[in-house]
């Protein structure tokens, strides 16, 4: 069972928090980190140019994506560019 937190988390910490207590839960024994603290969608193109909207769509697809992106742009967290860095 989850306790609620009694204090307040700022933006990404509560995102990274969430995942980590999701992660816990599944027992998934690699780091994961939330991509933003933002709503956003996953948007992707194929090589003919058709377009996925969404996890599930872009999972779908038949062929590999081309380009992939964010919609709307949105911030990464900062443990996200630094491990990227």
């Amino acid at each position: 069972m989850l306790k609620k937190h009694s204090r307040s988390c700022p933006g990404h910490r509560c995102a990274l928090e969430t995942v980590r207590i999701i992660a816990r839960m599944l027992d998934v024994t690699v780091e994961l980190l939330p991509m933003s603290e933002q709503v956003c969608h996953l948007n992707a193109i194929d090589a003919k140019g058709h377009q996925a909207m969404g996890e599930v769509a872009v999972d779908r697809m038949l062929s590999l994506p081309k380009q992939l992106a964010l919609s709307p742009t949105v911030a990464a967290t900062p443990e996200v560019i630094e491990r990227l860095q």
